[in-house]
């Protein structure tokens, strides 16, 4: 069997039945597999995927305890039969048309990794912008130049890969954090020989307003950033194990620990905080290495970072007014 497309769901009883149906082409069934991984959900995410595999029969469900996203992808690995994995979330659907292409080319080239273009859409599932531009064109790249490129294009789901990678090396998604993906794959292209782009619209990112990095509840986004600095310690460490064997690779990975002094400066200016959670917070990434904020911003951002750094309380008043503005 080609492939194996593996569905993380959680609670997704409004999306499963359309992420599920995009994935089903009757004349291709035989040649891949699509496995939803049901996590524990208290909804009717169970009862809708039980349903529709007495008419779709490629779709397997494997239920099991809540233990989130990472754990989900990991039971769908491990059960799936695919000589390649496609790893989608509950409330996403893909473009059915682009099946034909995608299973074609994986039997026809052979490579270790896939890459493709995708649309943002609303919760209603309408695309309002595409996130690679028309110019970037299908490319094969060796892998490690690729992530030297890209390596904020992270998200798993733009990917295809060879199930082997992470068979024969033991590679699993981290069980319990967020930002799995950029966890994984400086580990995936490690032990990949080449990344190839397909310059086709095959995955359909459902953006909710209520999605993780939208959440203001306190202790969602505290998890955030212990979320952020799990992953730069798994970076750091498996930088530090390749860094002799793949120079190129490593140096790619410290501009990707850069990235996320970014991303954490980015959070405390443009999220609301009360001085109490930003006190909590500030004293986390203090502890963690993360605070004074090291990311070097330009502009009017650098009196930004100054204040947070000398004056956070303050800083982050103005801050918050101005954007109320």
């Amino acid at each position: 069997m080609q492939l194996s497309i593996i569905i993380a769901a959680y609670n997704v009883e409004l999306y499963i039945k359309k992420s599920i149906e995009s994935c089903y082409d009757e004349e291709l069934a035989s040649s891949y597999e699509i496995i939803v991984v049901n996590d524990g959900s208290t909804d009717a995410t169970q009862q809708i995927v039980e349903s529709l595999s007495t008419t779709i029969p490629n779709l397997k469900i494997i239920n099991k305890e809540n233990e989130g996203l990472g754990a989900a992808r990991n039971t769908g690995i491990e059960k799936a039969v695919g000589e390649y994995l496609w790893m989608m979330d509950g409330d996403d659907f893909i473009e059915t048309p682009q099946l034909s292409f995608l299973l074609k080319e994986v039997e026809n080239t052979k490579l270790d990794v896939y890459c493709m273009n995708y649309n943002i859409t609303n919760k209603e599932g309408i695309a309002y912008n595409t996130a690679y531009p028309k110019e970037k064109m299908s490319e094969v790249y060796q892998a490690t130049a690729y992530y030297h490129k890209f390596k904020s294009n992270s998200y798993t789901w733009q990917y295809i890969f060879k199930k082997s990678i992470f068979k024969e090396n033991q590679l699993l998604f981290k069980a319990s954090i967020n930002m799995q993906d950029s966890e994984i794959l400086p580990k995936i292209i490690f032990y990949s020989k080449s990344v190839k782009y397909l310059d086709i619209i095959a995955y359909n990112y459902v953006q909710h307003p209520n999605s993780f990095t939208n959440d203001t509840n306190f202790s969602k986004r505290l998890r955030y950033f212990e979320s952020i600095i799990t992953v730069d310690q798994s970076l750091e460490a498996f930088k530090n194990k390749i860094r002799n064997k793949n120079p190129e690779l490593a140096e790619a990975i410290q501009n990707k620990q850069i990235d996320l002094h970014q991303i954490v400066f980015n959070h405390l200016v443009f999220f609301s905080y009360t001085k109490k959670n930003l006190k909590s917070i500030l004293s986390y990434l203090k502890e963690n290495n993360f605070y004074p904020l090291k990311y070097s911003p330009s502009g009017k951002m650098k009196l930004v970072k100054l204040g947070l750094n000398n004056f956070p309380f303050i800083t982050k008043v103005f801050a918050d007014k101005i954007q109320k503005k």
